[in-house]
């Protein structure tokens, strides 16, 4: 009877894929990181002198270099979810202090200077989850980063609640420029963009929802996304607390 190595070949090289993916990411990431470290030190040093052409040019770099992290990350961590190589480590921990209100530090700047009001409201104490720590951490960075990115004017909310049978929800809401009904069937394709080409107004990949979805699989998080062409999208997840 002829072994089939298929599966063999296919483990291989989703190792050989994911290895290299790693690899170049530290090697990458460690000149990525001096860099934005220098940048901001600049942009602090600089920041005296009050010159507006210096610090559209500091800002470029942080913002930059901070992308291309974004990117690498997102690139190893889809490799790791969509091969079955990701290890997660579940664990109790506060959501809102410990993830979301830290995710709103890091992201206000950037909410701000598009004049965005960036806002969280929670109606419960009690924002204990299990879950990855991680993964749920990048769940959110990527969603709210796709929130500010696709929102001209307004607002961007999330609101946290806990449910009557202890599940804690947390939605996302911007005014951004939203989805066509029919492109939402989409959303989890690789590389998937709803605007296409040289010509398409924004940045990214097309892979930012797809670790999300990935990740919250992982993390047994219901996902559910509804948009509307320029009025804007909600993005709710319900995690378990036990």
């Amino acid at each position: 009877m002829k072994e089939d190595k298929a599966p063999l070949m296919q483990d291989k090289s989703a190792d050989l894929i994911n290895d290299f993916l790693s690899r170049i990411s530290h090697e990458i990431r460690t000149p990525v990181n001096a860099l934005q470290q220098a940048a901001k030190q600049l942009e602090h040093d600089l920041s005296f002198f009050n010159n507006r052409d210096i610090s559209r040019l500091t800002t470029i770099m942080v913002e930059d270099s901070e992308r291309l992290g974004r990117t690498i990350d997102l690139l190893v961590n889809t490799s790791l979810v969509r091969t079955g190589n990701y290890k997660p480590k579940f664990e109790k921990f506060d959501l809102f202090h410990e993830v979301l209100a830290r995710i709103v530090s890091d992201y206000k700047p950037k909410a701000e200077a598009k004049g965005l009001r960036f806002i969280i409201n929670s109606t419960t104490l009690n924002c204990e989850v299990r879950a990855d720590r991680y993964s749920v951490t990048q769940i959110f960075s990527n969603i709210i980063d796709n929130a500010i990115n696709y929102t001209e004017k307004g607002v961007i909310e999330i609101d946290i609640h806990r449910n009557p049978d202890q599940t804690l929800s947390v939605s996302i809401i911007d005014t951004g420029i939203g989805m066509n009904p029919e492109y939402l069937n989409e959303i989890f394709t690789p590389f998937s963009q709803e605007s296409n080409g040289y010509s398409r107004n924004f940045d990214g990949m097309g892979l930012g929802l797809l670790l999300v979805k990935g990740f919250c699989d992982l993390n047994k998080i219901d996902l559910n996304i509804q948009s509307q062409k320029e009025a804007g999208t909600v993005v709710s997840l319900t995690l378990q607390s036990s």
